[in-house]
């Protein structure tokens, strides 16, 4: 979707930010793609976020962290997971929300590789055409040469059927598997 001129497209993370979705696409004037999950996605905010057009939320913060994580759509609930078991093993990252993928936000993802060792996207798609190839394109653009890792689906058929959970077990998108990815790719 991100491929089609003029359309936005938001894939927010839990109930709260999918609430807050309605009254911000009122107010634009170019069509949006929006992607839900299937339902049930565990509540991650506490409080409703700010929500603009374009714009990340900062989830977890952290002002010595060697890692900054974007996570897109249903997957932040995983990510945070993740992001707090490192914290107590040692390993420093901030999490953002980033419900837009298209428009992304540069700003945001700029400071970040201004910041720290190592960017990691989470998502729930294939890695290419999604967050990671949004991120990828503000970094290449800008010559910016913080490194990026991507928790995403390969690309391919999935072969195997089963719950959502033992899916994103099978596919390393489960919060232990996220971790341990970040965790190694650290070094």
């Amino acid at each position: 979707m991100r491929a089609l001129p003029n359309i936005s497209v938001v894939c927010p993370a839990d109930p709260v930010e999918a609430a807050a979705l309605p009254a911000v696409l009122a107010r634009t004037a170019s069509p949006a793609y929006v992607r839900l999950g299937r339902g049930h996605e565990p509540k991650v905010h506490q409080r409703r976020p700010s929500m603009e057009v374009g714009r990340g939320i900062e989830v977890i913060g952290n002002d010595r962290a060697d890692v900054a994580v974007f996570s897109t759509g249903n997957m932040l609930a995983n990510a945070a997971a993740a992001v707090r078991r490192l914290d107590s093993e040692g390993v420093k990252a901030r999490l953002f929300s980033m419900p837009w993928v298209k428009p992304i936000d540069e700003r945001l993802i700029l400071s970040e590789a201004e910041g720290c060792k190592l960017i990691v996207t989470v998502e729930e798609h294939v890695y290419t055409g999604g967050l990671r190839s949004a991120v990828v394109d503000v970094l290449c653009e800008n010559d910016a040469r913080t490194p990026v890792r991507s928790v995403s689906l390969p690309d391919a058929f999935q072969k195997t059927t089963g719950s959502q959970e033992f899916l994103r077990k099978q596919n390393g998108l489960d919060a232990d598997s996220i971790g341990k990815k970040i965790r190694s790719w650290r070094g």
